[in-house]
């Protein structure tokens, strides 16, 4: 079993208070931004749903929509499995279960953000 040596963000141990400045500022931002991007795909994903027949007769608008699915997909696997790993705080009894939840995350993330832009 793999062992984690990762704290949670709530667990930061750090002497300088200029460190957990930027790394709650950072947190902060990268969560508004996952928020905004998912708030958009759907918008666009329901635009594409809502002028479906007029978008059909362009080929164009089909991978457009997949290439927008799988962001969607994308930032769901990050709101879901990336953000709530980044909080949690686990032990050792917990290790195997965060272990599996971080290994679909990690497979998720990577197969929706490399390899839809192939």
């Amino acid at each position: 079993m793999v062992s984690f040596d990762n704290k949670s963000l709530l667990e930061i141990n750090s002497e300088q208070l200029e460190d957990k400045i930027v790394i709650y500022t950072a947190t902060a931002i990268w969560v508004v931004i996952l928020i905004l991007g998912l708030i958009t795909v759907n918008l666009f994903l329901y635009v594409l749903y809502r002028g479906r027949k007029t978008f059909v007769e362009y080929p164009f608008f089909l991978i457009v929509r997949h290439l927008v699915i799988i962001n969607n997909i994308h930032l769901l696997a990050q709101a879901t499995l990336v953000l709530p790993l980044m909080v949690i705080v686990y032990t050792e009894e917990t290790n195997g279960i965060f272990y599996l939840w971080s290994t679909i995350g990690t497979q998720v993330t990577k197969f929706t953000g490399e390899d839809a832009c192939l």
